[in-house]
């Protein structure tokens, strides 16, 4: 075996498609398509070496008696976390067209304004205060404002017209909690030691081992066991950890107070149409 041993199994047995369409899926978790040389610079500038990797894993193989494929599971590893953790997202910022037009089209469809509240704060003061208008006259001068030609020459200006609509790239590692991250890497690893060794509960040996090579990943403490690798589980089932699974859902970032966004997939890793679980190779 090489050091795709465990890419090349995953990909033949976890591969799944998420639709986006009637006519179109991709391969949420093709790491076939990784670009291993943007992995190493991205694993490098977060102070993540393999050779100490390595090292580390031995000990703890040696100690559980585990005979894996310390090279194959590091690349693997490496993988999974460039896919959990730099999968680019484009997210839409509510700028003034934004704002002035999704107005303005709930009230064409009916929308019942019954209050217009202001936030702000006064000099000097770290607390925001509300002032809401509920008067009937006001909200109707409002109204009249909207719809106004001052207002729209001054905020659809061929300017920001030509911007609209506004959009930033982030990584959704730096948008998901880091006990997130760790929980959906853990996973990955999960469901590739229970598939290749045929199990459906990993012993104590295999979790010490997700959860170290979890902390070379900063995502775990360096002393975590299977005991942390139970509670981080745990959290998921219970719901005191949050997934976010679903990227490319819009709203699913909501709670964390951030507009909707969509996904932005590497074109390596869109494919025909398939079914859930069918291999590459199908």
């Amino acid at each position: 075996m090489d050091e795709n041993e465990y890419i090349d199994y995953y990909c033949k047995h976890l591969l799944v498609t998420k639709m986006i369409n009637e006519k179109m899926g991709f391969y949420d978790n093709d790491i076939s398509t990784t670009n291993f040389d943007q992995a190493l610079f991205n694993a490098n500038k977060c102070g993540i070496d393999k050779t100490k990797f390595s090292k580390s894993l031995k000990y703890v193989l040696t100690k559980h008696k585990r005979n894996i494929n310390i090279d194959a599971l590091w690349k693997f590893s490496l993988a999974v976390w460039m896919w959990k953790r730099f999968s680019l997202v484009v997210m839409p910022e509510m700028g003034a067209v934004d704002q002035y037009l999704k107005l303005i089209n709930n009230i064409n469809q009916g929308l019942d304004l019954k209050e217009i509240v202001f936030i702000g704060r006064l000099p000097n003061k770290t607390k925001d205060i509300n002032i809401s208008l509920t008067d009937n006259i006001l909200i109707g001068k409002f109204f009249d404002f909207l719809y106004s030609q001052e207002l729209a020459k001054h905020v659809l200006t061929e300017q920001n017209i030509n911007s609209y609509p506004h959009t930033n790239y982030h990584f959704v590692g730096d948008l998901i909690p880091k006990r997130t991250l760790a929980y959906q890497i853990a996973r990955e690893l999960t469901l590739l030691f229970e598939h290749y060794y045929h199990t459906e509960t990993l012993d104590e040996s295999l979790k010490d081992i997700i959860m170290r090579v979890l902390s070379f990943f900063n995502l775990a403490a360096k002393t975590a066991n299977n005991t942390d690798y139970n509670k981080l589980f745990s959290d998921a089932k219970t719901g005191r950890l949050q997934i976010f699974d679903f990227y490319y859902d819009v709203g699913y970032l909501n709670g964390l107070g951030v507009l909707p966004f969509s996904i932005i997939k590497n074109p390596d890793s869109v494919k025909e149409r398939k079914t859930y679980g069918e291999s590459a190779e199908e």
